[in-house]
């Protein structure tokens, strides 16, 4: 089952999705698209504050109990820090999984690239949050965005769940 999140409106920030509250940062409609006429672009000022976001709240029903990847296409211009895209699912107070790119970060200028977050949506999940983030200076931009479930064999980005050593290490300590 794919979604296309294509809902950006004709002027200013996109619709169904939520701007910035951030300091120094904007979000907008851009011709510089990968494909089609549009794409959404996040901006950040010099002296902006720590980050800013721009992102879509859902309604996790449809996926509970399945594996989600949200896709896109990114690029960047004059990055800093970091930028990414992120992914939450919430149960109630509490993230369960969560993943924004970090690890993965695209900085400077990067043009166009495919970008995937692989989380898996509990039983109990109130709530998925998507979208970009940017941390200072810079843009980036976002296009043909998707969210569609895939099986257990396409792994899991989640920065919550590291991978665990399959045997004991340095039980001596001389390492």
């Amino acid at each position: 089952m794919i979604w296309m999140l294509t809902s950006l409106a004709l002027a200013g920030a996109p619709t169904g999705w939520v701007a910035p509250t951030a300091k120094g940062y904007t979000v907008e409609r851009d011709t510089n698209a990968k494909d089609g006429s549009y794409s959404a672009v996040l901006r950040g000022a010099k002296g902006a504050s720590k980050f800013g976001t721009m992102l879509q709240l859902l309604d996790p029903h449809a996926y509970r109990g399945e594996r989600v990847r949200y896709s896109a296409w990114m690029r960047t211009e004059g990055v800093t820090d970091w930028a990414g895209a992120w992914m939450r699912v919430d149960a109630g107070e509490d993230v369960v999984a969560f993943d924004n790119m970090q690890e993965r970060a695209l900085r400077g200028d990067v043009e166009w690239t495919r970008i995937s977050i692989v989380l898996d949506v509990h039983e109990d999940a109130t709530g998925i949050v998507l979208g970009i983030l940017l941390s200072g200076p810079g843009a980036v931009w976002l296009d043909d965005v998707q969210l569609d479930i895939v099986d257990t064999s396409v792994p899991v980005t989640d920065m919550k769940r590291k991978p665990q050593p399959s045997k004991p290490k340095n039980l001596d300590f001389e390492l």
